[in-house]
C-alpha cells in the first residue's frame, strides 16, 4: 500500500488560500486596490491596504510554490502506483532525465515535472510540456530568489541582473490565482486521465475560486 503526501500538499494549498481570501477581503472593494491593480496613481497613499496586499502577495507566492508541489507529489504517486517495475518507477522518480535519455527522447523537457509526465504517458504532449514547464519556472522563480542591481547613470536606468535570464519577477497577487488554478488542473487532469488512483481524493483547485 502507498503512502505520501499527496492529500496532504493539496490541503496545504486550500489552508494558505483561506488565509489569502480573508486578506483579500480585507482590500476588494477599496480605492487604493483598483489604483494598484490598473496601474494608476497610488496617491493617495493607504498604509493599512498596502500591507495588507503586500501579505496577501506574499501568500499567494507560497500558493504557487505549493501549487507546483503537489502537482509533482501527484506525478511521483502515479509512477509508483501505474508502473509495474519497481526500479524503473523509482529512476522514473529520482531520475527521470536518465530514464527519457534511455529512451533516446529529445529534446527532454526543462522540467522535472514535464519531463515525468512524459514518461507517465509515453508520448510528448507539447502543450502540457509547455505548461508544466511555465509553471515550475515560475515556482523556482520564486524559490531560487536573485537579486538584481539598480544603477543610475546620465539619468537613465542601468540595471543588472544576477540570474541566468534577464526576467523580473511578476508580483502576484489574488487576481492571479484562478488562471494559475486552472492550469493546475489542466495538469492534474491530463495525469490522471485514464489512470484511476482509487485511494486518493483528487480534488480540483479551482474549485477554491468556486466555493469562496
Amino acid at each position: 500500500m502507498l503512502h505520501s503526501n499527496v492529500e496532504k500538499n493539496w490541503l496545504r494549498v486550500e489552508l494558505m488560500y483561506s488565509v489569502i481570501h480573508e486578506y483579500f477581503n480585507l482590500t476588494k472593494d477599496s480605492d487604493f486596490r483598483k489604483r494598484i491593480i490598473n496601474n494608476e496613481n497610488i496617491f493617495p497613499y493607504n498604509l493599512s491596504d498596502s500591507q495588507n496586499m503586500n501579505k496577501e502577495s506574499s501568500l499567494v507566492d507560497m500558493v504557487i510554490v505549493w501549487g507546483v508541489v503537489a502537482l509533482e507529489s501527484l506525478i511521483n504517486y502515479a509512477l509508483a502506483e501505474l508502473q509495474n517495475d519497481f526500479e524503473l518507477s523509482k529512476k522514473s522518480i529520482n531520475n527521470p532525465n536518465k530514464v527519457l535519455s534511455e529512451r533516446n527522447v529529445s529534446p527532454i523537457p526543462e522540467s522535472k515535472l514535464a519531463t515525468k509526465i512524459v514518461i507517465l504517458k509515453n508520448e510528448p504532449n507539447h502543450t502540457i510540456i509547455t505548461l508544466a514547464d511555465t509553471l515550475s519556472n515560475n515556482r523556482n522563480k520564486i524559490i531560487h530568489d536573485k537579486p538584481i542591481d539598480y544603477e543610475m547613470y546620465d539619468d537613465e536606468e542601468v540595471i543588472t541582473h544576477y540570474g541566468s535570464t534577464n526576467t523580473y519577477f511578476p508580483s502576484y497577487r489574488y487576481e492571479d490565482l484562478e488562471d494559475f488554478f486552472n492550469k493546475c488542473d489542466e495538469i492534474k487532469n491530463y495525469i490522471i486521465q485514464d489512470n484511476i488512483l482509487e485511494t486518493l481524493e483528487i480534488r480540483d483547485f479551482s474549485t477554491l475560486i468556486r466555493t469562496s
